[in-house]
Formats: C-alpha cells, structure tokens, sequence
C-alpha cells in the first residue's frame, strides 16, 4: 500500500504514475536504490533514497504486497549504518508495523525542519573547487539554493553565486560587466568558457611540445628542468657493469642463483641475506611456500619503514614505461622498464607526491600517489584504524620493483569511503589490498586518476582526416534542415502586392524544368498548392555548368521587404586575421539557401507560378533579396565566437598555425554544423591543406595572392573596341588592384577615355 499522502516528506521531482505489471524478466533486473551514506549531506541522501525507492515499489509492484514484505524490503535496501540509527529510535509496536511510519520517523531522523538562514550561510560559501566542472558546481548551487526559501529572487540569487563562486577571474569580470545577465545566458558563457579553456590547453601543450618525445618530457632532473645533457653512465647493481639509465644488459633476465628477474647470478643479494625476512625468504622458506598463479598485481615502490632507513630521501617514479606487448609468465606481470630517482625533502615540491587520508579519532595517514601501481596498498596497523571489514581477495602476492622483486603475500581487502584533507570534504570509495609489512601506503594510477590527483595533459593526436570526417559521414549525406532558424518574412507597412502569371517556357526547355520541379518537390523544398495566396511571382530558369536551376523573380513582394542587413568581411579583413595562419579547411554547404525553413506565413508570400500550376517554397529560394544577408547572419551567429573561422555566405574557412590545431578547430566546426542541421557539400570541401582558394583568392603561408586562373582570364581578353568594353577591363582592373603596383599611374590614360567628355583615339 502506498504511504499516506499527509506523512510523506516533499521531493522535488513528482512521483511517476502507477505502472502496469512488467513481465517477470523485467522485473528481475530492477535493483533497489543505493544505501543511505549516513557520513554525508543526511537530507540530501535520505530525500534521494526515499524518492528512488518510492519508484522501485512502484516499478516492481511492491505496493501490492502485504506490509510485512514492504517493511523487510525497505530495512534491507537502507544498509546498515541506517538500519543502526532506526534501532535507537523509540516506536511502538503499531508504529514498526507501519511502512508509511517508519518512513516518516526517518524522515525526521535524517531530514529535520530546515533552518533556511543557516541553508544561506552554507550557500554564501559554495565555491568551485580545484577541477571540478561547471555543471557540477551548477549542480550543488541549485541543490543548496531549493533549500534557501529564496522565492522570486531564486534564479537572481543562484546567478549571483555563480559569479563569486566560480575560479575564472577573467569570466567573472565579463559576467559582471553584462548588466541584464540571466541564469540561462551565465551558465553558457561559463560551459563556453570551460570548452575554450580546456581547448588553449590542449593548443599550448602541443605546440611546446611537438618536437618532443613522450620520453624526453618524463625525464625530469633534480633541477626540475628537461635534460639536454648527453646521457651518463652509472654503477648498475643489477648487473654489475656500468652504463646509462634504463639501458641495463639485465632487465627482464632470470637470476641463474635466486630465479628472480631483472639481475645477474654475479651480483645476486639472496646469498647476502641482508633484507628482511618479509622481503626475501630464505631458498627453504620458497621451496616449502606454495606458488601461486592466480591473479598478482604490480606496484611500483613500496618503502619499509624501519627507523635504520635514511629520513632525508624519497623516492619516486620518474619514468615508466610499457610495452604493449608484456608478456604474462607464471601468473606474473612484467614492466618493460622503469627509472627511479632520489630526492631531498629540501627540494620544492618533494611532497607533492604525497596525499593525507583521514582516519577515525582525527589521525592522519600519508598516501604516496604511484603512477606506477596497478592497486593501492595499506599495511595491517593502518587497516585495523579504518574499522572496515577485510574481505577475501583475489589477488594472493603483490610484486614490487622498487629494488629487487619482493613478492608481498595479500591478506585480503578493504572498500571503504575515502576522506582526503586537500579535498575538503570530498568522500571516494576505494579498495585497497591489506598486507602483514610496515609499508608505506600506497595510492595507484587508477585511483589517483579517480581522486583527480593527477590528470593526463599531453596526448599525441594521430587522427587523420578521413577519420575525421567519418566520425561527422552524416554531415556529408542529403541535404539540411536548419530547423532552429526558420525565415519568418517581415513587410513594410501597407504593402503592395501583386500576382503574376506563368511566363512562357521554350518547347526545348519543358521536360528539363519539370524534372527540376519534380527533383526541388521530392527534396520538399516546393510543394504544390492550390489554394489562394496573396502574392504569386513568375518562375525564373538558370543555366549553370550544363544544368538547370530554378528560381524565383519576387521583384514586386522585393519593394515591400524590410532588410535583415548584415555586414560581410571583405577579402583585406579577412587575409588581416589569418596572417600567421598555414594549414586552412574550407567547407561549402550543400545547396545553402535550401537548408533554411520558412514559417507557414512565409510560404504562402513565397509562391510561384509555372505552366503545371502554383508552386509554394518550403525552404528559402533564390531570388529574394533579403536571402544573402539572412543566410550571412545564420552562419554568423554559429560561428561568431571562434577566432579562426571566417564565413563567406555559403563557404567556411578554418585556419590554424598547426595542422593538430586546424584538426581540433575542424572537429569543433563539423560538430556546431552537426547539431544545428546544416549538411556540406563533400565534393567542394578542401581538409588541410597549406594553399586554399577562396573569395577568388589564393591563400597560402605566404599570405594572400591573386588567383592563376584569373590572371590568365584577364590576359586573354581581347582588345576592346567600345567604351563600356573598357569599362568593364576598369573594372576588372581595380578589383585586383592590391595585386599591382602603381596601378594609378597604369590607369591614368583608361580613366581619361572612359570620361564622356574625352575623345579616344587608338
């Protein structure tokens, strides 16, 4: 039975309608929710199990059993450190009989009535922490603010938070400069900045980079600086000889004397007996000991810590590296190679690899960050202060490498909910394997990558082109539909319209247009009418390459237009902005002005005439005067904040100093065309190259040049032989006046003929 409507507590979200019966199958796989973590935000988790768990009873139909069975469900799906605090709660008899009771006795426990001023304090303190993503800041500041009783001034409130609370110093300044600045308008501009920041990042690591190999940047010395010096020799005590680092005649060999790894017989240390029982066990203690070759894992350095160790150095991984290839003997993993340095704890930033986990009774345990572990390690003493049970493991021994291959016998492992002092507050759920040794905690690649200790920041980009546009093939495919920005046509005010008839069509030319017509109406840009509409235009038939092309002539519905002016860039602006600029990529869109929808108003003002009847325009036609312009601001507006793209109507140039830039800006661009509908031409779209034409121009690295073909057009022109002729080689001469020098001097006598007054004598 369902809980009484006046003992359930508020949830945002409304509880989903009853479902009918799923089938058996369906039902199985349904999970209870998640336990209550009574360590965390108690109201914040009690008002999330309680709602997951009002839609769990209603998708298993859990409501239609008696109430015994939905009391024991609800007590087995709380956990156990719930089920602690509802054993110290006083209720009667009639009360634990009731589900609708005890939820509501929970409710109390762990959602008491808000303090909405003390709810303000805590939302005054929100700030964004160290790595955290915008949405997820967002997240908590909406999740605290629903908490506040703000009333009207919530979405002000929240906005206000996200101005102070964010770490951009340089967004912050611009979201305080905008003065009517919606939630809707700051959470954009902060995801935008987000996208950019982490793209600069990319850009930067990159371009300082690219000429080094992944090596090179790993191998830091004790200065903190790349090495440039030649590589040195040094004392190897693994096999006895002397030669540079990671170069050893003995890695991956088996010891003749031990049958251990990675040294000589010669120089073998089992004979000296000068570790540790745990460490080295004795050739009796190995014989008897049985091997095991279940599942073992590799750590990259585990420390002893014995007061006879020197306690003015640790160690750390310097490079690791591993081959693809590793190879899997005796249940065993092998690393290709690795490089282990020392420094002083005097050096800055020598405790940087080291993280505080926080124990019970306010104790705290330091955990070495190891890039090179595959697990996290935690000696007894310390799992004991931890209070969590120690589970059986599959994993038996634990190999180290730091010095020697020592095999660490695992006792089992723990999970537990991680608290980190320089996460302020932040719980993560980790496991770590428990071993009898006094070693130093250990904190591997995976859960460091987790935690967000360290983060990956330099990547060798190897995509190729063409699996760039494979990943974006449906860009490429059929003809858009740029739904989010239909033309709505806007007339003058008293407008004179007028309706034209069919203009006549050469025999010759009437089964090529109807085609045409056929091919526009298939592709539902026209569409056949028969209704009356107040303005019809005649139909107006171009030649292009061999092909026709249908438009409209709206040279009446034109007088009674109001423009949508929009300025266009000419070619100077733009070979201005892409001056450092070598490898480009210019992207046509198919059939352009097609890809634009019109309002149902708009399609009956866009109507023309033909010889079959009226057709009526689906999608913007050519013809109308404000076409160009709406286009010019539809592909503006897309693309107004990126810096290296340039639009020209219908064509797209995207330049970069760097072919992995221009990649990484081409993938930016296909992904805005993608989600805004539009579709590109393939067979005119030019992926990076370090030459493009475009606006009749050439540009290249070298910068703007006139285009070839051009120049032999002109050269090939015949001399004129009438004033308009002229006119017209003027004409063509100005356009590429910047290509010229002193072309003032060289058309004086052109501009003295075409003068009316002048005469002209040959």
């Amino acid at each position: 039975m369902a809980p009484p409507r006046n003992l359930r507590h508020q949830v945002d979200p409304p509880v989903p309608p009853a479902l009918q019966a799923l089938p058996a199958s369906l039902v199985a796989n349904i999970r209870p929710p998640p336990s209550i973590n009574v360590h965390g935000d108690r109201a914040e988790e009690w008002t999330l199990f309680d709602q997951q768990f009002t839609w769990f009873a209603a998708a298993t139909s859990l409501t239609n059993q008696p109430e015994p069975v939905q009391i024991a469900v609800f007590m087995s799906s709380i956990g156990p450190e719930a089920v602690k605090e509802f054993n110290s709660l006083k209720l009667s008899p009639d009360e634990l009989s009731s589900l609708s009771q005890i939820r509501s006795a929970l409710q109390h426990r762990f959602a008491p009535k808000v303090n909405y001023r003390f709810e303000r304090y805590q939302f005054n303190k929100i700030i964004q922490e160290p790595e955290e993503k915008f949405d997820k800041f967002l997240t908590r500041v909406m999740i605290r603010a629903k908490r506040c009783q703000f009333g009207t001034l919530l979405d002000d409130l929240i906005v206000d938070r996200i101005i102070f609370g964010i770490r951009d110093d340089q967004l912050r300044t611009k979201l305080l400069d905008i003065d009517s600045l919606t939630l809707a308008k700051a959470s954009s501009m902060c995801r935008n900045a987000e996208a950019c920041s982490e793209q600069v990042k990319v850009v930067n690591a990159d371009t300082q980079q690219k000429c080094q190999s992944t090596a090179s940047i790993a191998a830091i010395q004790k200065s903190g600086k790349p090495s440039s010096d030649p590589p040195k020799n040094y004392n190897c005590k693994n096999c006895g000889s002397s030669h540079p680092w990671r170069q050893c005649p003995a890695f991956n060999q088996i010891c003749k004397s031990c049958g251990k790894r990675n040294h000589l017989a010669s120089v073998c240390k089992s004979k000296q007996q000068s570790k540790p029982a745990h460490f080295a066990p004795s050739t009796s203690e190995s014989s008897q000991r049985p091997v095991f070759k279940a599942q073992h894992k590799n750590v990259a350095e585990i420390q002893t810590e014995s007061p006879d160790s020197p306690q003015d150095e640790q160690l750390f991984v310097n490079a690791l590296t591993t081959d693809m290839s590793n190879q899997c003997l005796d249940g065993i993993l092998y690393v290709n190679s690795i490089t282990v340095s020392q420094i002083q704890n005097k050096i800055s930033g020598g405790d940087s690899w080291y993280e505080s986990l926080c124990l019970p009774n306010n104790e705290i345990s330091r955990l070495k960050l190891d890039t090179g572990a595959q697990c996290n390690v935690l000696p007894l003493k310390i799992a004991q202060k931890l209070r969590a049970q120690i589970r059986h493991s599959s994993v038996r021994r634990i190999v180290s490498y730091g010095d020697g291959n020592f095999h660490l016998e695992v006792l089992g492992e723990i999970n537990i909910k991680a608290r980190f002092a320089s996460r302020r507050g932040r719980i993560f759920d980790l496991t770590f394997l428990i071993v009898a040794e006094n070693v130093s905690p250990i904190l591997g690649l995976s859960s460091c990558l987790d935690c967000g200790f360290i983060r990956r920041v330099l990547e060798i980009d190897t995509e190729t082109w063409s699996e760039i546009k494979a990943q974006y093939q449906l860009v490429f495919a059929g003809l858009g539909n740029a739904e989010k920005f239909p033309y709505d046509i806007v007339l003058i005010d008293n407008p004179k319209l007028s309706i034209c008839p069919a203009r006549r069509i050469p025999f010759q030319l009437l089964a090529p247009v109807k085609k045409e017509l056929d091919f526009m109406e298939n592709l539902k840009v026209i569409k056949s009418i028969t209704h009356p509409t107040p303005v019809v235009s005649p139909m107006v038939i171009m030649r292009k390459g061999g092909k026709i092309k249908i438009g409209i002539d709206p040279y009446e519905l034109n007088k009674n237009l109001k423009r949508h002016h929009h300025p266009l860039k000419t070619v100077e602006e733009i070979a201005a902005t892409i001056k450092n600029s070598k490898f480009f990529t210019v992207l046509d869109c198919y059939k352009g002005y097609w890809q634009i929808p019109l309002t149902k108003r708009t399609q009956d003002y866009l109507t023309f005439s033909t010889p079959w009847g009226r057709y009526s325009c689906l999608r913007l036609p050519y013809g109308i005067a404000s076409a160009p312009e709406i286009f010019q601001r539809i592909m503006s507006s897309l693309f107004q904040d990126l810096p290296y793209v340039e639009i020209s109507m219908d064509d797209i140039l995207i330049h970069a100093c760097t072919e992995e830039e221009l990649k990484m800006y081409t993938r930016t661009v296909l992904h805005r065309i993608q989600e805004a509908g539009f579709k590109l031409n393939p067979q005119k779209c030019i992926f990076g190259t370090s030459k493009v034409r475009f606006l009749g121009h050439i540009f290249s690295n070298k910068g703007l040049c006139p285009d070839p073909t051009k120049i032999d057009g002109i050269l090939a022109l015949k001399t004129p032989s009438t004033v308009a002729e002229l006119q017209i080689r003027y004409i063509i001469i100005n356009i590429n006046h910047k290509h010229t020098r002193s072309t003032k001097r060289i058309t004086v006598k052109i501009r003295r003929t075409v003068l009316p007054y002048m005469c002209h004598i040959w």
